[in-house]
């Protein structure tokens, strides 16, 4: 999801659109990257914004497994999965994301925007 996409919501009575307007990593985020890692994490983000979108899954998945207990690593493939039409790959590991850390505010938004998108 980027600040472009606009999700929408049901309340109960109406439609609300919600997009993301700010992403911020500040010191003592439970899901930051630890300092060796960022050159990988990097590395990931550049493959998908060069369109190397299967280069970029398979960084994305070696980053799962290297970091388990870190949410980031499967909601940043979950999206690349969806970008490669692998929707169900998308939203199995959105939900291994949120088993991870439930609160985790892009992978709750990411798994109900597929969800919304196909229907249920």
């Amino acid at each position: 999801l980027g600040p472009q996409e606009a999700i929408r919501f049901w309340d109960g009575e109406r439609w609300t659109e919600v997009r993301v307007g700010l992403v911020e990593v500040s010191e003592g985020n439970p899901h930051a990257v630890e300092d060796d890692a960022v050159p990988a994490f990097d590395a990931a983000v550049r493959l998908g914004r060069e369109g190397r979108l299967e280069d970029a899954a398979r960084a994305w998945a070696e980053l799962a497994r290297l970091h388990p207990r870190n949410p980031v690593p499967r909601c940043n493939l979950a999206v690349t999965e969806k970008l490669l039409g692998r929707r169900e790959s998308a939203r199995e590991n959105l939900r291994r994301a949120l088993e991870i850390a439930p609160d985790y505010l892009h992978a709750r938004v990411g798994l109900a925007s597929l969800l919304y998108e196909d229907g249920e």
